[in-house]
């Protein structure tokens, strides 16, 4: 037989505690303790794992129900029904965003008590289900270095990972629920994910290309470059499509730069074998003077300054005047 839902009851008036106590136990629950501060019920909740919380909003004390119900939540995942007489707007603004299964204002009756934490029991057991259905609860992607988005097959956002959010600039709560086309891709790019889309729907495709490269758009409207590839999972009885995303933002600046300097540095050797400026001729011998004012012969000169080698002959010209010379 299953064991009735336990309650762990927080609440810093003890005739309160003890009537709220008694109210659980006569609609069926059990109680496995009572807490009066919210230090006390962070220690009771990590030993005995209550299956709810019903939490008095303005406990005294270090720390209030509000902070205590949202350290419940992050340590334990546990549903908070928070129960108050009067608080502040403040107050009541921190409390909602720790996102309480309910609120119940005193006094209550009996069937308001059961009523709320019935719903709430609901609604966190689903949460649980939907959680296990989903691939989403993953360690390795959690830690991946790579961003990694959970869609639907419609191509809508379910979960993104840690590196996902630090790259795109958003928390999954505000891309969860919106288009992956609209919201992480450049519109020069909606055609190609559409297409991809169409082939995963249709069983054509299970794997995309492996790191095509595209725009995506970060939570500040700018752009940057980023290998994507999508793939086709299947969990629980459903199918899902799983983009990992890389941002190559540094890859394609560090591009550049090498290109720079390559380009510099081939600018510079071919001025280091350019000869500039004006150059000196001796008009009797044709020797040329260097930068020294030493006199070099017109090959060595090329030579010190250039790739080019040399061989002799004679022109027309002076081929008729050595032949003339020598009589023949």
């Amino acid at each position: 037989m299953k064991d009735s839902p336990s309650i762990l009851v927080v609440e810093d008036e003890g005739i309160v505690a003890r009537d709220l106590s008694q109210r659980l136990t006569h609609l069926g629950y059990r109680v496995p303790a009572i807490s009066m501060t919210g230090e006390d019920a962070l220690k009771q909740a990590a030993t005995l794992r209550p299956d709810l919380v019903l939490m008095d909003i303005n406990l005294r004390g270090g720390i209030d129900g509000v902070e205590t119900a949202s350290r419940l939540r992050q340590k334990h995942n546990l549903p908070v029904i928070y129960l108050t007489a009067y608080s502040d707007s403040s107050t009541l603004d921190r409390a909602k965003q720790t996102e309480p299964y309910g609120f119940l204002l005193k006094p209550f009756v009996e069937p308001e008590l059961h009523a709320a934490i019935e719903v709430a029991l609901f609604k966190h057991g689903r949460e649980i289900e939907n959680e296990a259905r989903s691939p989403r609860s993953n360690v390795t992607v959690n830690a991946a270095p790579d961003g990694v988005l959970l869609l639907d097959m419609d191509g809508t956002i379910c979960e993104l990972n840690p590196a996902a959010e630090s790259i795109l600039g958003y928390q999954t709560k505000d891309l969860a629920g919106k288009s992956f086309v609209e919201k992480v891709i450049s519109f020069e790019w909606y055609g190609w994910f559409n297409q991809e889309l169409e082939e995963f729907r249709a069983g054509r495709k299970t794997q995309g290309d492996l790191w095509m490269e595209i725009h995506a758009l970060r939570h500040d409207a700018t752009t940057f470059p980023a290998e994507t590839t999508i793939n086709v999972i299947e969990a629980k009885g459903q199918r899902w499509l799983v983009v990992f995303m890389r941002d190559i933002s540094r890859r394609r600046r560090f591009e550049q730069e090498v290109d720079k300097l390559i380009r510099s540095l081939q600018s510079s050797l071919s001025n280091m074998r350019t000869l500039r400026g004006m150059i000196t001729i001796c008009t009797t011998c044709k020797k040329i003077r260097d930068d020294r004012g030493d006199w070099n012969s017109l090959e060595r000169y090329l030579m010190s300054r250039t790739p080019a080698t040399f061989s002799h002959s004679y022109c027309p010209d002076c081929l008729t005047d050595v032949r003339r010379s020598l009589g023949l």
